[in-house]
Order: structure tokens, then sequence, then C-alpha cells
């Protein structure tokens, strides 16, 4: 093991320079004919299970379909990896990565024929991975310098994954949800009615619009830094300004719009059934070969959804000037006429004396 670390180092050392992101997203084709022991185009296939593992390692011809989209796990490993990642043996460390994901997470059945089979792989993997603790000896004694980062790279497809997958599942949602104080209050200067910072949340999206649909003249929608803007970041926050004295509604509608593009991958499966250890999740069909296409893919998103928002009970109200008027003029008229009629009382009362 200590020898092939040293191997690893050294190849580390002279290759670190190169590395680089690369492979553009497009568009997964559906079915790929191909031998899957190479890389072509500035892509790679790996095997998901123990037997198209072997298949992609040793090559072999594939004819396979696109089938469910890859987890968060694997996209990790796959936005970290090779080829989108160069570095020479960066190939290997997806490869074993990839399994080494797939057992921890229970997706495979490790204990069915090819029980040993999985044994003597995770022995290679772990002669393959130099230790934590090495890595940190290699790291703080000043040394190594860029190309521990590297080191820490290979790690990470080993050691991050899982903890991705779990946060994802736990915050996932396919629907747009708005956090955050959505109620108006007036501001402190007394001109406008805002709410508090709100933000968007809803999974695998980078951004999204804010739309006022239904709200006063000169409603503004403004950044954290009070800058006008329509367009943010799903991490970015906002509020909603209203002019007080362009208030007619004690409530507000606003649209948030989704019209999102972002890279995911997609795993294949063989048209032709063999035996192998089968795949337990994402659906996937038994007995066939299963692997993912390491080649980014673009994935559209569209979606809206609207919200309406209430100025606080206890804030005043602005009325319209026309409308403010009508209860003075009809005390007036009120006023006018019980002058009026006291006036003519009082005449007819002197006239009878």
């Amino acid at each position: 093991m200590k020898r092939f670390i040293g191997i690893l180092m050294c190849i580390l050392i002279l290759f670190c320079p190169f590395l680089k992101v690369e492979a553009e997203a497009g568009v997964c084709p559906n079915e790929i004919l191909t031998g899957v022991g190479d890389v072509y185009d500035n892509y790679a296939l790996y095997g998901l299970d123990v037997m198209s593992f072997h298949c992609v390692r040793d090559g072999c011809h594939l004819d396979i379909e696109r089938k469910e989209e890859a987890d968060a796990g694997l996209r990790y490993i796959l936005d970290n990896g090779f080829p989108n990642k160069q570095i020479d043996g960066f190939k290997e460390a997806t490869r074993y990565a990839i399994i080494n994901y797939m057992v921890k997470m229970g997706y495979v059945d490790t204990e069915g024929s090819y029980q040993q089979d999985y044994k003597n792989l995770m022995v290679e993997i772990e002669n393959f991975l130099p230790t934590q603790l090495e890595y940190e000896q290699h790291c703080t004694n000043g040394n190594w310098n860029a190309q521990c980062e590297t080191v820490k790279l290979i790690l990470d497809l080993f050691n991050k994954p899982v903890e991705i997958q779990k946060e994802y599942e736990k915050n996932y949602t396919d629907e747009v949800i708005l956090n955050g104080d959505s109620e108006l209050r007036k501001s402190e200067d007394g001109k406008y009615y805002e709410t508090g910072l709100l933000n968007v949340q809803r999974s695998d999206v980078s951004e999204y619009n804010v739309e006022l649909t239904k709200a006063p003249e000169d409603a503004l929608v403004v950044d954290k830094n009070g800058n006008e803007k329509t367009k943010f970041n799903i991490n970015d926050e906002f509020k909603i300004k209203v002019p007080v004295d362009k208030v007619n509604s004690n409530q507000i509608n606003v649209k948030i719009n989704i019209d999102d593009s972002i890279n995911t991958y997609y795993i294949y499966k063989s048209k032709a059934p063999i035996e192998v250890v089968s795949y337990k999740t994402l659906s996937l069909d038994e007995d066939y070969l299963n692997v993912i296409y390491s080649k980014p893919c673009k994935k559209t998103i569209k979606d809206s959804k609207e919200f309406y928002l209430d100025i606080k009970a206890d804030s005043i109200v602005s009325v319209p000037p026309t409308a403010a008027y009508i209860p003075l003029i009809i005390l007036c008229v009120g006023l006018l006429a019980i002058i009026l009629s006291f006036t003519i009382i009082m005449k007819k009362v002197k006239n009878n004396i």
C-alpha cells in the first residue's frame, strides 16, 4: 500500500498543473453503442455494480439506453471526477469512488452471488487510497503544497458524496417555497410598507425571477442592499417595497417564475439482460448492466407560483384623495341642514311673538 501511495503521489506531483475542468454540458443521447473501457469525445462510462464495474474496467461492448437521473451523491462524484476534472489517476479514482458510494448507500446487493467480488473490490479500493492520517502527515509538513490539495480532491470523492446525498434528501422540495417575513409593515421613515428579507427554495434550481402581478403603482422589488432588481440566484434575499401614499388594498400578489437550465447526469442500462447483482434504487430493472454517463447534460426546469402578501393590519392604509372628502362633504351638508332648520324655526318663533 505504501509503495502504491508513493507512486500515486509522484503521479500527482507530475500532473497536478494540468488539473482542469472540462466537458461542456449538452444533450445526453438516448442510446449509446460503444466499447466502454475507453474514453470517447471527453466522456467516460462507469459501472454502478460489481459486474458492470468489471465490464467497464476490462472493456466490453455495450448497447445501452438512458434511464433515471443520477442522485446528488453521484452528481458530486462526476462533477469532481474524471474527465470533468482531468489528472492522471483520476479515472481509476472516479471508478472506485462510484462503487464505494453505491455500497455505502446500500444501492447494491453485496451479499448476493458476487459477495466475494465485492470483498475483493473493497480491498482494492482500500489499497488505492492514502489514509486520512497519511494525508494529514503529508500536507502539514510543508513538503506537498498544491499536490496535497489534489490528494484531498481524491479523498473528497470518497468521503463527501454520502453526506451530500443525505443532506439533499433532507432538504429536497420540488415546489417553490417562499421563506422569510412576508408581511408588509411601515418602514422607519414612514414612506414605504416593506417586507422583511425573503428567499426562495426549490431543489435543483439556481435562479428565479420575481414579478409583482397585483401591486400599487411604484411598488418595488429590491435586493438586501436596497437595489432595484427582479432576477435572483437561489441563495439571494430580496424585499418588496410599496409607497405608503399609493396603497389602496391590504394585499399584493407576488409571482415567482423559474426558467432555469442546470447540469445533471443520467444512468444507462444495457438493452439486453445479463446476470448481475441487481441495482436496488431508482427503479432500475434487475438483471441488466447499469452504468453512468460522465458527460453533464442540460436539464430545463420551468415553474411558477403566486404568493399573496398582507399589509399589517395595524398599519394605516391610505385612502384615495377623492374618497377622503366624501365623509367631510356629508358632514357639511348635515350641518347646513341643521343650521337652516334652526334658522326657520327661530323666524317662526319671532313672528309669533
